[in-house]
């Protein structure tokens, strides 16, 4: 299974609102966050991880030294791990959405955005011919001698 930005996108936009929770993985079938939701017994963690490595791989990772340690058991390596729970819960400033779902969306369609290439736009002069009745000030200060 490819687990791209676009495959976590689309899972997470189709669970309800209501089916996200902070602070807890939660049990199938109930209100979990969003690592709990890539863990469905059938996979293993390979979503979750797949899901950890898109976020660390784009920088979103939290900082040593700051006391997480509520959140450190969702983390694959101490120091190291994604910022997943910590935008899940609400924890990262740049993520400040209502809710824990539209928080998790926020950062993957950041990814998107940055990791999609840039689009050249390139500018174009065009030479137009125009029709237009000079009046007498006009034809005298255009004609060259």
């Amino acid at each position: 299974m490819d687990y791209n930005i676009d495959y976590f996108i689309k899972k997470f936009e189709a669970i309800p609102e209501k089916m996200w929770i902070t602070l807890n993985r939660g049990a199938l079938g109930t209100p979990r966050c969003a690592l709990g939701h890539c863990y469905n017994g059938v996979n293993g963690h390979a979503e979750e991880e797949a899901l950890s490595k898109l976020f660390i791989e784009n920088g979103l990772t939290y900082i040593e030294g700051l006391n997480y340690e509520s959140d450190k058991k969702y983390y694959i390596r101490p120091g190291k791990g994604p910022a997943v729970a910590l935008i899940n819960n609400g924890m990262i400033h740049e993520y400040q959405q209502p809710t824990p779902k539209q928080r998790i969306l926020a950062a993957l369609y950041d990814i998107k955005k940055a990791t999609q290439p840039k689009e050249v736009v390139r500018e174009k002069t065009v030479y137009v011919a125009v029709p237009i009745t000079l009046n007498k000030q006009a034809r005298e200060l255009l004609t060259f001698n």
